[in-house]
């Protein structure tokens, strides 16, 4: 799940699929099943990285897959700072 007007952070595990492969593009999608041609999205990614052999998780206690870091601007606030044409 992705929060709005937040940082989220995605894992993805592509070495099943693209072991050894080349990647060319990344291709972001949006659902939204009330959108029109005039829906306006936008987003931004960073950081993006690519790790031969990424950090495996402890998975000793259900608590380590928690990431407890939320943004400035958590979407589950009474108002948000940010206006609509951000």
């Amino acid at each position: 799940m992705l929060y709005p007007n937040q940082w989220n952070h995605v894992r993805v595990e592509l070495g099943c699929i693209a072991a050894g492969k080349t990647i060319s593009a990344i291709q972001l999608y949006y659902d939204n099943d009330g959108a029109t041609a005039a829906t306006v999205f936008q987003g931004w990614i960073d950081n993006v990285a690519i790790e031969a052999n990424p950090k495996r998780i402890d998975g000793s206690s259900l608590t380590h897959y928690v990431d407890t870091r939320r943004g400035s601007n958590p979407s589950h606030s009474p108002t948000n700072s940010r206006s609509s044409s951000e």
